[in-house]
This record gives C-alpha cells, structure tokens and sequence, in this order.
C-alpha cells in the first residue's frame, strides 16, 4: 500500500467544451458513475486516502461527489485557467506538510487501475519524479518523453512547442505523474509560461529538476 504521508491532487476544472455539454467534463458518466469517481475509487484502493481536487467555478456538481467520504477529499479552485502548472500550483497551500509524496492524477481518466498507482509508488524508491509514459500508434498531440543519449528523461515537451525531431519520438507522457514533496514542490516557482498556449505547464518540472 501507499505511504499514508501521500496525497492525490486530482484536476478537475476542465470545462468540457469539445463535449458541447454545461456539464464539467469531470461529471460526464462511463460505467454508470462520473469519470472523477472512477478516479477517486482508484486512488483509495491504491491506498491514497487524501485527496485534493482542483475544479473550476462551476464545482458544486464537483463537490457534491465528496459527500461522505469522512473528509478524506478538499477542493480548491483555479479560477482563472492557466494550465496544469498553475492548477497545482493553486493545490500547493492545501497540502498539509507532513506529506511526502504527490501523485498528479487527472479526473478524466477512468480506466486509471489501482495497480497503476502502486506501480508509480514503487518508482518513487529510486526516483523524485515518477512518469507514465506510453507509446500509442500515432503520438500526434501528445507531450514527447525526451530522453539523452542515456535513456535519462530530461523534459516533457508538449506536442505545439516541440520539434521535428521531437515530434519523431514514439514515447509520450500519460499525464500521470508522482514526486517527492520536500524536493519538488519547489520546483513550481520556476514554471514559466514560455511556450505556445501562453501557460504554466507542470510538464516543465522535469527539465528544471534535470537543469
């Protein structure tokens, strides 16, 4: 199981737009429960017991699914959009100083399985950032994993600011990412919206912890 010293920042505060829905994207239903929930249940049963959602403004649906969960989940909200960087970086005050470990999860992925997560865990003993990487039969649009000449991976460059070359690479991130509280979360302060949305991607910690 997971370190109780662990907790799940889940972002949530997508709008669903390419849905055409007024619904949060987070709340549209697979398996007869909201995608968010899926995610929720995994987190628990891989041992995360606390768990932080990010939403944005429209959250009273979001909220409404933490009811009765013993006040193991918060939220807090990015109220003005400006990437993943910044929804963590707004998640930061929340997290209590005991903790050790983050897991970055997204509350749009409800096939994420339990022994993921664990998977990740385990990672995290040789490591300070963990990544999920895959490598789908066309990578178009995903952030490239890059690594050097020794298979270190060195920055996660998102598919609008990379390369040709990059855009050659097979390896992609997932979105799912752990790392060690104490040497990490600092990192945050460095993020620059150097790139081509304008935003603060959490994709760049990585290139400033290799740096």
């Amino acid at each position: 199981m997971i370190d109780e010293n662990a907790v799940a920042i889940v972002l949530a505060a997508g709008l669903g737009t390419r849905m055409r829905s007024a619904r949060p994207k987070v709340m549209h239903e697979v398996a007869g429960q909201a995608m968010l929930a899926h995610v929720l249940d995994a987190a628990r049963e891989a041992g995360l017991g606390r768990h932080i959602v990010v939403t944005g403004p429209e959250s009273d649906e979001v909220r409404s699914l933490a009811q009765g969960d013993q006040g193991q989940t918060s939220f807090v909200m990015q109220a003005d959009r400006r990437g993943t960087g910044h929804a963590v970086l707004t998640a930061r005050p929340a997290i209590a100083p005991e903790m050790r470990s983050v897991f970055i999860l997204y509350g749009d992925t409800p096939l994420i399985r339990p022994e993921t997560i664990l998977a990740m865990q385990q990672g995290m003993e040789d490591a300070d950032i963990v990544l999920l990487a895959f490598d789908p039969e066309d990578p178009t649009g995903y952030g490239r994993v890059v690594k050097d000449a020794s298979g270190q991976v060195v920055a996660i460059r998102e598919h609008a600011d990379a390369s040709e070359e990059e855009r050659a690479i097979s390896s992609c991130w997932s979105g799912l990412m752990a790392f060690s509280a104490a040497s990490t979360l600092q990192l945050l302060d460095d993020l620059q919206p150097h790139n081509a949305q304008g935003e603060l991607y959490l994709t760049e910690i990585v290139e400033i912890a290799h740096a």
